[in-house]
């Protein structure tokens, strides 16, 4: 899917990057964009010696966006890696995290690829019995994911105070998307005193 926020990527840009962090020995001899996503830019590799994997890139600093979508790539590598330790939820591992700027005027990350396809995708083609099996297995990882706690509310990757009252971090949570509406005219309908 286009999107002013995505980065546009290539072979060649993917081949630079493995080059820095795997080493010059290693070859991307397959690049496929990646288009499903609204944010970030991402693409499929495959090395020359099988090894595939996933590159995700975030939009530039100047793209704008929502205040919660800001630092959003670290809230994903961050939420990614505490799922997989402290869960059996499948969770690509993270190979590499890269901030520092060097290689791309953005922040990206390069994660193992997992096989198979979005349910979406896929699911009118499944029976009706492994459809409720596969509902199944996802309830039952959406509860072990519930399980993880925190004493506080709030974005993962804004810089300020997190909340301890869920209805005041919501509250200021609403604030900021009709704030953000308002700064670019949107008719952004009621007011929030009405929850």
């Amino acid at each position: 899917m286009y999107s002013l926020s995505k980065i546009p990527l290539s072979q060649e840009l993917a081949q630079s990057i493995i080059i820095h962090h795997f080493g010059s020995q290693r070859k991307v001899v397959n690049f496929e964009e990646l288009r499903e996503g609204y944010f970030n830019a991402a693409g499929r590799l495959e090395l020359d010696d099988g090894f595939q994997c996933v590159l995700k890139v975030a939009p530039l600093d100047n793209v704008k966006g929502l205040r919660y979508e800001k630092g959003i790539m670290k809230a994903e590598v961050d939420s990614m890696r505490l799922v997989k330790a402290r869960t059996s939820v499948p969770v690509p591992d993270i190979y590499v995290y890269d901030t520092t700027r060097n290689l791309l005027p953005s922040d990206f990350f390069i994660m193992k690829m997992l096989p198979g396809n979005p349910l979406h995708q896929v699911r009118q083609q499944i029976p009706a019995e492994q459809q409720a099996e596969i509902e199944r297995a996802l309830g039952r990882m959406a509860h072990e994911m519930s399980q993880i706690t925190n004493p506080v509310f709030g974005y993962w990757s804004q810089p300020q105070q997190p909340g301890t009252s869920w209805r005041a971090t919501f509250l200021e949570m609403v604030d900021w998307v009709i704030a953000d509406g308002k700064a670019i005219e949107t008719d952004v309908g009621q007011p929030r005193q009405r929850f």
